[in-house]
């Protein structure tokens, strides 16, 4: 399937991990871990060819981020399980408001829709990845780097399997067939397709990937464009404005997030000019 195909798949599966309960989510999970380690076998001869072809082009360090071994699988699923038992976040009540008149305002964690992940070559990433998003009730669109393809395809593979015993649509977890900059570019252009974009790796992926005109998060409620962001946690650190903004409407929309940076970092908002 081409990379637009495995989006608009991942689509047809929104809705049925949005409305998934946490019973349902936790079986899904389980049943997922159970099927990575029937598929131990399969799995491990996929890294085996990975191996192979990457042994002598990239360092040992690397090939050992790329090598699976049966106790890594077991760490693994070990992980999956793990999150299987934190609390479901969908639904959690972030912020509660009672307003002088009585009326409550609530805000309310939802899932984010489709999640997309481009990473390197580290298999247990996959695994790892398609959990948390499940967890959130999201979906995953996954982008590894090509040394580790075989590897990864065959632990999504064994992840589908786990998805459909627990009757949910096997394209909430996905992996891109092309591990080609163009894939990584048509995931950060695919307007309406993608609802978030995560980077996984160090800070040369990051900057590789984030830094681009057309990746920007709108605040619509602000008129601000935030840009380059090098970890989501530094969401609210760093703004960037439009240049065409005059210094006075700069400073107000500064100074309407303000508090918001301040919210997100548990820390002082300021304003630098």
């Amino acid at each position: 399937m081409t990379t637009q195909e495995i989006l608009q798949a991942a689509q047809t599966a929104r809705m049925p991990l949005a409305l998934a309960d946490a019973d349902t989510k936790n079986a899904a999970l389980e049943a997922m871990a159970v099927a990575l380690i029937a598929a131990k076998d399969a799995i491990l001869d996929a890294n085996a060819k990975d191996l192979a072809a990457a042994r002598g082009r990239v360092s040992d360090v690397m090939l050992d981020r790329l090598a699976l071994t049966r106790s890594r699988l077991t760490d693994m699923a070990k992980g999956m399980r793990e999150v299987a038992a934190l609390p479901d976040p969908v639904g959690a009540v972030l912020r509660r408001i009672v307003r002088p008149n009585g009326l409550v305002i609530e805000k309310t964690a939802v899932p984010m829709g489709v999640i997309a992940i481009i990473y390197e070559s580290r298999p247990n990433v996959t695994s790892d990845a398609a959990a948390l998003a499940l967890k959130a009730g999201s979906v995953c669109v996954l982008r590894c780097g090509r040394d580790a393809w075989a590897s990864c395809h065959a632990i999504v593979e064994a992840l589908r399997a786990g998805l459909r015993k627990a009757r949910l649509p096997e394209c909430a977890v996905s992996l891109l067939s092309d591990t080609s900059h163009a894939s990584a570019n048509e995931l950060m252009t695919a307007d309406g397709l993608v609802d978030l974009l995560i980077p996984r790796g160090g800070a040369g992926l990051i900057r590789a990937y984030v830094p681009r005109e057309n990746m920007q998060e709108r605040f619509e409620d602000c008129g601000i464009d935030v840009r380059a962001i090098d970890t989501l946690a530094q969401a609210l650190e760093r703004v960037l404005l439009p240049a065409a903004l005059s210094e006075t409407e700069a400073e107000k929309q500064l100074a309407r997030i303000a508090p918001l940076a301040a919210q997100g970092t548990g820390g002082e908002a300021s304003c630098n000019g």
